[in-house]
C-alpha cells in the first residue's frame, strides 16, 4: 500500500513538474490543469478585453512554481504594473526584490520610448534569446514590429520556437486589429497554444461579457475547454464565471 501511495504521489510529482500552473483554479481545470512547458503561446484579444490581466496571471502562475519571469511591458511603467498588479490582490513586489520577475518596459518617467522598428525589434530578439526565465512575456508584440512582413513574422515566430526549452514557455501577445491587418492567423499554426479573448453578450441580462476562445492547445491527455467565460475582476483579477452566450 506504501508503494502504491509513493508511485501516485512520484506520478502527481512528474505531471505537475511538465505543466505551467496559472496559479488560478478555474483556468487551471479549464486547461487541463495549466500549460505545458516547452510551449510557444499567443494571446489575441480586442482593447480592454483583459489580455494583460491574463497574462500578468500567467507570470503569477510561474513565480508561484519557483520560476523565473522576464516581463516586456510595453504600457506601463514598472512600478505602474506593479502596483496594479498589487491591486488584484497578487503579491508581485516580493518576486520583484528577489530577481525572479524582471520587468522590462518601454515606458519611463518621462514617457514612451520613440518606436524604431528598425532599431527596437533586433534589440528585443537579443534581449528574449539572452534570457534564462522560464517564462517569457511581450506584451504587446505589435510596439516592436509595426511595418514587418509576413515573412519577417514568421521568421520571428520561429525563432521564438528555437528559444523555447523543454522548462520555458514563451507568451507573445497581439491586439486583435494588429493580428487581422497583418493576417497572422496564416501564422498560428507556428504555436503550440492560442487563446483569443472576445467580448460577448449575455443572452439574459444583456450585459457584455468575456469569453476566452482556447482556438489551439497543445495536448496534455486532459480535458480542455474549448471556450472559458471570464471575468476581469478589479479585485481578485481573473475569475472564470458562468455565462449564457449568443
Amino acid at each position: 500500500m506504501m508503494d502504491d501511495d509513493e508511485n501516485l504521489l512520484e506520478e502527481v510529482i512528474t505531471k505537475l513538474s511538465k505543466i505551467m500552473s496559472l496559479g488560478n483554479e478555474g483556468l487551471d481545470s479549464n486547461l487541463g490543469g495549466g500549460i505545458p512547458w516547452g510551449s510557444l503561446i499567443l494571446i489575441s484579444g480586442e482593447n480592454a478585453s483583459g489580455k494583460s490581466t491574463l497574462v500578468q496571471q500567467f507570470a503569477m502562475g510561474a513565480l508561484e512554481q519557483n520560476k523565473r519571469v522576464l516581463y516586456v511591458n510595453t504600457e506601463q511603467t514598472i512600478d505602474g504594473m506593479l502596483k496594479n498588479m498589487k491591486s488584484l490582490s497578487w503579491e508581485p513586489y516580493k518576486y520583484f526584490l528577489d530577481d525572479k520577475f524582471t520587468i522590462i518596459p518601454t515606458i519611463t518617467t518621462k514617457g514612451k520610448v520613440k518606436q524604431n522598428t528598425d532599431i527596437i525589434f533586433p534589440k528585443l530578439i537579443t534581449l528574449l534569446n539572452a534570457s534564462k526565465h522560464e517564462l517569457i512575456i511581450v506584451d504587446t508584440v505589435d510596439f516592436f514590429t509595426q511595418g514587418l512582413s509576413l515573412t519577417k513574422f514568421r521568421e520571428f515566430f520561429v525563432e521564438m520556437r528555437q528559444i523555447l526549452r523543454n522548462d520555458s514557455n514563451v507568451v507573445l501577445v497581439f491586439p486583435s486589429f494588429f493580428m487581422e491587418e497583418n493576417k497572422l492567423d496564416q501564422l498560428t499554426n507556428l504555436f503550440d497554444v492560442y487563446l483569443d479573448i472576445k467580448f460577448v453578450i449575455d443572452e439574459g441580462s444583456g450585459s457584455l461579457n468575456r469569453i476566452v476562445n482556447v482556438n489551439k492547445f497543445r495536448s496534455t491527455g486532459e480535458l480542455v475547454s474549448e471556450r472559458i467565460p471570464i471575468l476581469v475582476d478589479p479585485a481578485f483579477g481573473i475569475r472564470v464565471s458562468a455565462v449564457s452566450t449568443a
